[in-house]
């Protein structure tokens, strides 16, 4: 699960280079503010797309998907098992 945390701070970390560099770098055919917003807008679309498809890759390397799923098993069984056994104190 670290890994999944350094990824997590690497995305922001990508995220504000890029809102931070994109105003500050110089426009190399000298257009106007609009066209640098709209480079800026791809970029982090682009950003965002590489980490959802890192996100599930990692998700399913790591098997947190089979996990999660095994876990909410156990926890409807468990629920199950508590209410027989208050069915069964109620009884006596």
């Amino acid at each position: 699960m670290m890994r999944l945390n350094r990824i997590y701070k690497l995305f922001f970390f990508g995220i504000i280079s890029i809102l931070f560099l994109s105003g500050m770098a110089p426009n190399p055919n000298g257009g106007s503010a609009g066209s640098t917003i709209i480079s800026t807008i791809i970029a982090l679309v682009v950003l965002v797309l590489v980490f959802l498809i890192l996100r599930e890759f990692m998700c399913w390397y790591w098997k947190v998907n089979l996990m999660l799923s095994k876990f909410d098993n156990m926890v409807k069984l468990l629920e199950t098992l508590v209410r027989q056994n208050e069915k069964g104190y109620q009884q006596k």
